[in-house]
């Protein structure tokens, strides 16, 4: 091609017998050449016109073809330069909004396994990456609760076992030193610490062993239990303890054909705890009762499990502390008489593990009642 020329789509063009255009596919400026009418189109002898068709190959544009091709490949070139910047910084901005989260919970992680679980991951929107961020700040925040009743149990357990040793080293120390006598009643008071202080292991020992049957028990499958059925028989089990401190024991059991759907263990738990901390608190001579029973209410069957003592019961103000892990209200309920403060501890974990619940409340006539509620339904 000649300068100046443009290679454009072929140009068809269609004129009648006298020159006039009658058909034209595309404007074209371009002046006519001589010879270039086309091929006569010839029906019966009688010329009806002529077709043109040609690639206007060397032909120069007009101007104001070369100015609309010349604004479209400027606008062409415009439109794809704004819109790789535009896709570049959304997808920049967008790749930000998703790392960041992940590198957070990274660190997360990280600061976890490294001890530190008061990391915070801020949480903003309601995507899914905002509920994974939550849901990693409620796991942080339980593994925290759960590290620091570690060690508040640590120091209680130490505090727990100062007590005695304490008193078995004071003791040793004035016999050793020719202060006390090594006389029966001073032996007598150290058999008793020690006693004291090896059934607080035992204890300890036994809660713990619950906590890792809780555990197992979370993949096991609950069975139908007859309430009426264990209960008597653990009450028949603590007879011979209720004997050695002529002790009565009173059942009232009222369930029917009643079943509990849970793992025996669990129900055990509760029944043989409740019935030893009555054991303990109730003086020589006094009552243990043990009452069975089904409750209907708006809310559903429940059963009742409840274990009353005719002890000098509790305090108004520590009924809803007693369920706390080593405490213990008064001297009467003390460690002398053997309470390490862990039974009822053992009792709430077990009820709340089946969805129920347990509350203490003083007798009319003196002493307490542990009463326990596990949904039916």
């Amino acid at each position: 091609p000649r300068e100046g020329a443009f290679p454009v789509m072929p140009l068809i063009r269609y004129t009648g017998p006298d020159g006039d255009i009658l058909y034209q596919n595309r404007p074209c400026e371009c002046p006519d050449e001589p010879g270039e009418r086309g091929v006569p189109v010839v029906v019966d002898g009688i010329t009806h016109g002529f077709l043109l068709i040609t690639s206007m190959e060397g032909r120069a544009l007009g101007p104001q073809d070369r100015n609309f091709l010349s604004m479209l490949i400027h606008s062409v070139v415009i439109s794809l330069m704004a819109a790789l910047l535009i896709s570049a910084v959304a997808a920049f901005f967008t790749i930000r909004k998703i790392t960041q989260p992940i590198h957070r919970m990274r660190e997360g992680a990280e600061a976890i396994a490294s001890g530190n679980f008061r990391f915070h991951i801020p949480v903003s929107g309601r995507n899914e990456l905002s509920s994974l961020s939550a849901s990693f700040n409620r796991m942080a925040g339980r593994l925290l609760e759960l590290e620091q009743d570690r060690r508040r149990m640590m120091a209680d357990i130490s505090h727990e076992l100062r007590t005695p040793v304490s008193l078995l080293r004071a003791r040793l120390e004035m016999m050793l030193s020719g202060r006390y006598p090594v006389s029966p009643a001073q032996l007598e008071k150290m058999e008793k610490d020690l006693m004291v202080l090896s059934e607080l292991i035992d204890q300890v020992h036994e809660f713990s062993i619950s906590e890792s049957l809780e555990n197992r028990l979370r993949n096991e499958t609950a069975v139908p239990v007859d309430p009426a059925e264990l209960a008597t028989q653990i009450l028949d089990e603590f007879r011979p303890e209720f004997e050695k401190k002529r002790i009565d024991s009173e059942a009232d059991i009222r369930t029917g054909n009643i079943l509990l759907t849970t793992q025996p263990e669990r129900l055990r738990g509760v029944l043989g705890n409740l019935l030893m901390n009555a054991l303990k608190h109730t003086p020589e001579g006094g009552t243990v009762g043990l009452k069975v029973a089904v409750d209907s209410s708006s809310d559903g069957n429940s059963l009742i499990l409840a274990v009353s003592d005719n002890g000098t019961g509790v305090e108004e103000k520590d009924l809803e502390q007693i369920f706390e892990r080593f405490f213990r209200a008064d001297a009467s309920r003390s460690r002398l008489s053997g309470g390490s403060g862990l039974g009822l501890a053992l009792v709430k974990s077990w009820v709340e593990s089946m969805q129920g619940t347990v509350k203490a409340f003083n007798n009319s006539d003196g002493g307490l009642t542990v009463e326990t509620r596990l949904p039916l339904d």
